[in-house]
């Protein structure tokens, strides 16, 4: 497929990666996009964090809407839990006169 689209004019690695990425089923593409952007670098990082979903049973094409959905609820509520102890080291303590 690299090859393929090196051939092609117009088409970079971005546009590839995006390609590659919408033709997985919906329960892997949505797993491989709440990856950090740290960790997706390459065609090779992708197509990893698919084995791995696909390997360990993370998403299977017999997933729900409710699964996926409370996934979602679940990293959402981790994010504001790490927002809140953010703030909580961020507090100081000052003393009332």
């Amino acid at each position: 497929m690299q090859k393929l689209s090196k051939r092609s004019p117009g088409i970079d690695d971005e546009l590839l990666k995006g390609m590659i990425v919408c033709g997985f089923l919906a329960q892997i593409k949505a797993f491989i996009l709440q990856q950090q952007p740290a960790t997706v670098k390459s065609i090779g990082d992708i197509l990893e964090i698919a084995r791995v979903a696909e390997t360990a049973g993370i998403l299977t094409a017999t997933a729900t809407q409710g699964d996926m959905s409370a996934m979602m609820e679940v990293k959402t509520s981790r994010k504001k839990v790490q927002q809140l102890a953010h703030r909580m080291d961020n507090m100081t303590v000052g003393m009332m006169s």
